[in-house]
């Protein structure tokens, strides 16, 4: 489970505009490989329970290790997160970057 932290967090954003995911990977003894992002390497750090990062994540499994992916910017609209496991199974996710005032302004009318 990954979730895109840019739109939500600005608070991550560095200088350089890095795009920022949170990853959680299950079963913690199956291990992470390398991480890219639209075929770029990404850095990963592993968190540990309490760490101030983790109040980002949507679903807690208890059984998953979680990691800080942060990647340099990119200027595509879809970003592809990928990585293999240490059990050899693929993982690919795709999100898509979209503007701000669609968290924080939304501009849907209910009505009744």
């Amino acid at each position: 489970v990954a979730t895109y932290l840019n739109p939500v967090a600005p608070e991550l954003r560095n200088a350089a505009g890095d795009e920022v995911f949170l990853l959680a990977s299950y079963p913690k003894e199956v291990q992470i490989g390398a991480v890219q992002i639209n075929g770029v390497n990404a850095n990963v750090v592993p968190l540990h329970d309490g760490d101030p990062l983790l109040q980002k994540e949507l679903f807690k499994i208890a059984w998953a290790s979680r990691y800080k992916i942060t990647a340099p910017k990119s200027d595509k609209d879809e970003l592809v997160l990928s990585y293999r496991t240490s059990n050899d199974l693929g993982a690919t996710m795709k999100f898509r970057k979209i503007s701000k005032s669609l968290y924080w302004q939304p501009q849907i009318d209910l009505k009744d």
